[in-house]
């Protein structure tokens, strides 16, 4: 009774203590017994149900977390059968299990702990929680510390990590996104969360409206690029406020307001994604990121002329994309050049026709974006970027085609293909340094595989560096 004298009128609760109302006796009354107290205002009477209500799931949960805390972490999990072999094998002999086996394990426990309130009470953990959790397992297996995310990362970094590693953004780890994807059974109408996104809509000044009217109509010459990139600029207010305002055909709608995004072998898009993410941080390491994915495999992609997309394509084949349906193609293709199909494509032209028509003859199809090469299969030749029946091209350069390939679903406001969105988060996490976090566990192991991988080759070819020195002096002496 003492909680709620703080959340109604002193009157409403005269009333209740004058009917000698106590604790007990409150979780037993309705609305009706309410209204005879002589309660008829319906704002008390939902205060006062919606108090007792309060009650009884805390009650609930007291009982349900004094039921959790009597079972240990070992023994809610040789409760699940399929589970019990992993124990046997593996935990009890101190040994980890592999990736699958941590996903069943970190299954079973969220379910245990946190399924019912998510999906019955539509209350979600805390984080505190998740942390708590994390902590437990590795109470129960110590060994398992072996599974954080890097050495100066906590020993539960693995199970959960509070905002993986940084001072904000989104916390990650395997316990984080069970929950997560729990969340998302719970029905629209019990979610906690449901706010609607609210965006700035400040009205862009005639003036910069004038100068992305004139620039449209400027030839994009090598004489006139100087006046185009700093023109462009300085337009790019009313470019953010279309990304912002755009419901829907927001590509068609800022290529009819700036066509000239699609010259200069794609330097306004690279230009138009740095205003965008202005506090990143603008490392220039596609290049040697391109060439240490070669190392990831030695059989597929043999037949690539070019390094960088074949180091491109072996990244993307090691972040597998299970439980996606590919749309099958017509044409016989050989299984490396289906596999990159989502990525790029090798098109030949007929006799006769140039670039352009061969392209235009392919953009025609209902295609995703993807990277297309002018030439045979698997062949250096140049590249261009297709995109909802846009072309952008990008000279010989694999590595420009890349670079804004990746940096065109935000200047457009696209999104970004199922089958690319790992490769996607990877390089703009890895590479770019416009997202804090990568999208996924996968993404996230293979950026620390090659940081490793480009660490080992630095220090490799700096010890070649001092012995091909040392050999030099040696020779003069």
């Amino acid at each position: 009774m003492e909680g709620l004298r703080k959340k109604v009128d002193g009157d409403i609760f005269a009333k209740l203590t004058a009917h000698r109302v106590s604790d007990e006796i409150l979780r037993d009354l309705n609305e009706k017994d309410l209204t005879d107290m002589g309660i008829i205002e319906k704002g008390p009477i939902k205060m006062i149900l919606k108090y007792i209500a309060m009650i009884d799931d805390y009650e609930e949960e007291d009982q349900t977390n004094d039921e959790h805390s009597e079972l240990t972490i070992r023994s809610i999990l040789e409760k699940e059968p399929k589970f019990q072999k992993i124990i046997h094998r593996y935990l009890d002999y101190e040994l980890i299990p592999d990736h699958k086996s941590l996903l069943h394990m970190n299954r079973i426990l969220t379910t245990h702990f946190f399924e019912d309130r998510i999906i019955k009470k539509s209350k979600y953990p805390s984080w505190q929680e998740k942390q708590q959790l994390a902590e437990k397992i590795l109470q129960e297996f110590p060994f398992l510390h072996a599974t954080r995310m890097n050495e100066d990362a906590p020993a539960e970094s693995f199970f959960f990590w509070k905002h993986g590693g940084s001072q904000f953004g989104c916390h990650t780890g395997i316990i984080e996104t069970r929950v997560g994807n729990m969340r998302k059974d719970v029905l629209p109408e019990k979610r906690l969360f449901r706010r609607t996104m609210t965006t700035k809509c400040t009205e862009v000044p005639e003036q910069i409206k004038d100068l992305a009217l004139g620039i449209s109509a400027v030839s994009p010459t090598p004489h006139n690029a100087r006046h185009i990139c700093e023109t462009m600029r300085q337009c790019f207010p009313l470019h953010n406020w279309l990304l912002e305002t755009l419901k829907e055909n927001k590509m068609q709608e800022i290529l009819r307001t700036f066509p000239l995004l699609v010259a200069y072998n794609g330097l306004l898009v690279q230009q138009t994604f740095d205003q965008l993410k202005p506090n990143r941080h603008q490392d220039k390491e596609l290049e040697q990121f391109l060439r240490t994915g070669i190392i990831l495999d030695k059989y597929n992609w043999n037949n690539v002329q070019d390094p960088y997309v074949k180091g491109l394509l072996r990244i993307f084949k090691s972040l597998t994309n299970r439980g996606i349906k590919r749309k099958a193609e017509e044409q016989l293709m050989q299984p490396d050049e289906e596999i990159a199909l989502p990525l790029i494509r090798w098109i030949k032209c007929n006799e006769g026709d140039t670039d352009v028509e061969a392209l235009r003859k392919h953009a025609t199809r209902d295609l995703l974006p993807h990277i297309v090469c002018i030439a045979e299969r698997f062949q250096h030749g140049p590249y261009y970027i297709q995109c909802h029946g846009y072309v952008i091209p990008c000279s010989d350069s694999a590595c420009q085609a890349v670079d804004v390939f990746f940096k065109m679903f935000d200047v457009f406001g696209i999104p970004v293909p199922v089958l690319l969105r790992n490769v996607h988060s990877l390089i703009c996490f890895r590479i770019f340094k416009s997202v804090q976090n990568a999208c996924s566990q996968t993404v996230q192991n293979l950026a620390k595989g090659l940081r490793k991988l480009t660490s080992s080759r630095n220090k490799g070819r700096n010890r070649r560096n001092t012995l091909n020195n040392i050999h030099r002096s040696s020779i003069y002496v």
